[in-house]
Formats: C-alpha cells, structure tokens, sequence
C-alpha cells in the first residue's frame, strides 16, 4: 500500500510518540544518567525532576514488570522533547504538536551518541510507540474506523465496546497493536481528544548487544523501525479512515 508522508496537521490524531531502550549497567543508572549528559554537554538540557514512580521503593519497582523500567527522572530537552531515565531503561518523548520523524530521530541519535563511555554495558530491547486517538462519536462509527473484521460464532463486532491486543512480526520488529475504543485523553496543552485509540509499539529484542555496537547500528535501526510502525498504522485502518485524516503523499 501507498504511506502518506504525512497528515495535515489541523488532523493529527498523535497523543504520544516515545523511544526507549532498556539496558545493563554496572551502576545505578537513575542516579548517574544525568550526570553524564550534562558532562557531555548534551544541547538543550533543562529542568530535572523526579516523577511519581520516584517515590515508590526500588526493590518493589525491580519486582514489577509494570513499574520495573517506569522514570523515575525526567529532563527537559529543548523545546520539544523530554528524557525519561529509570533504573535499566532511557527514553525520549515528544512534546505536541509532534515536531516529525525529521526532528524525532536526530534528538535520539545525540542522546545515544551522549551516552557512550558511560556505565551502560549492553542494550536488551528498544522502542518506538506512538499512541493515536482518531475522532470517532459513536461506537458503530470507532467500529469502522479499523481495517479489522472480528467474530466469535455467528456474532460479528458491530457496534459493542472493545479492546484488542495482538503482536504481529514484521521485518524482524514485534509490534504489539491495541485498539480500544471509548478513548479519552486530555493534552497537557489542555486539549481533549476522544474517539478510538491505537496504539503501537514497536521494539526488537537484542541478545546482550554491546552498547558501543548498538549506537554503532542505531540510526539504520531506527529508520527502520519507524517505517515498519508507520506502515502498520495505516494497515489498521481503513481507506476511507485514512482519507478522512487528509493524508499527504508528497
């Protein structure tokens, strides 16, 4: 299928785009991260602050998988982006409006070039997810926004309330896709967005890789990772949803 390059903006449905990596280290990294970005004189940094998962105990977060990689420091970076550092995982996300790819994956690269030399001994995973809330009023409408067809027996979705998962290979990336309907959500611009959401993260799983080879193969692996969710966004919906968003195919 034909990828938009882009949405015209008054009809961006994007809440939340985020990268992130989790690692090994050989020290605590909540509490040096910062340290080494400021050291290395990373461009844009700002104000830090704890977050809320700040307050709840270390060895309680390490037993979540829910909490385990939750920020616990966040860092202003420019005008457009914040980092999250938590105990085994870094990550950027975007303030809105979201600025593009074009900005997004060069405020990464300098983030993961800043932190070579440091404590951080390989990369396990990393990420990219970007969260959509495409308008939608009535269920039977959140139902026709999706490129989905889904029955049990002689019952056809059509106008029930719903929440899928499902995790679906492709060029070596897992992405794993949630749908909801009966979305909101309110920007901290103070905008409110409700319709249908989706949802889609997606990561590759690395077996131990050394973090000097992983930053050495990064920006190749981004700009494929971020075709890869891209293309998967429009797949889950359907053509006449995506004209609706009135796509750009410069």
């Amino acid at each position: 299928m034909k990828i938009p390059v882009r949405l015209k903006k008054e009809k961006e449905p994007l809440v939340d785009a985020v990268f992130d990596i989790r690692f090994r280290s050989s020290q605590p990294a909540a509490m040096l991260i910062p340290g080494v970005l400021y050291q290395q004189k990373l461009e844009g940094l700002g104000q830090v602050r704890q977050t809320a998962f700040a307050g709840i105990p270390l060895q309680f977060r390490i037993q979540n998988p829910q909490l385990q990689f939750s920020p616990t420091i966040q860092i202003e970076y420019g005008s457009q982006f914040m980092i999250g550092i938590g105990e085994g995982s870094v990550s950027v996300a975007c303030r809105l409006p979201y600025p593009g790819w074009s900005e997004f994956r060069p405020a990464i690269m300098r983030l993961l070039v800043a932190l070579r030399g440091s404590f951080i001994e390989s990369v396990e995973r990393y990420g990219l997810r970007y969260m959509d809330v495409i308008p939608a009023e009535t269920i039977e409408q959140q139902v026709k926004v999706f490129n989905i067809q889904f029955a049990i027996d002689d019952f056809r979705l059509q106008r029930e309330t719903f929440a899928f998962r499902v995790d679906v290979p492709d060029e070596g990336f897992l992405n794993v896709i949630q749908l909801t309907s009966n979305a909101n959500v309110q920007l901290v611009t103070g905008v409110h967005r409700a319709g249908v959401m989706c949802d889609i993260d997606t990561s590759e799983t690395l077996p131990g890789e050394s973090y000097e080879q992983f930053v050495e193969r990064a920006d190749d692996r981004l700009s494929r990772m971020h075709l890869v969710n891209k293309r998967m966004f429009f797949k889950c919906l359907r053509p006449e949803t995506i004209e609706s968003l009135e796509p750009v195919y410069e």
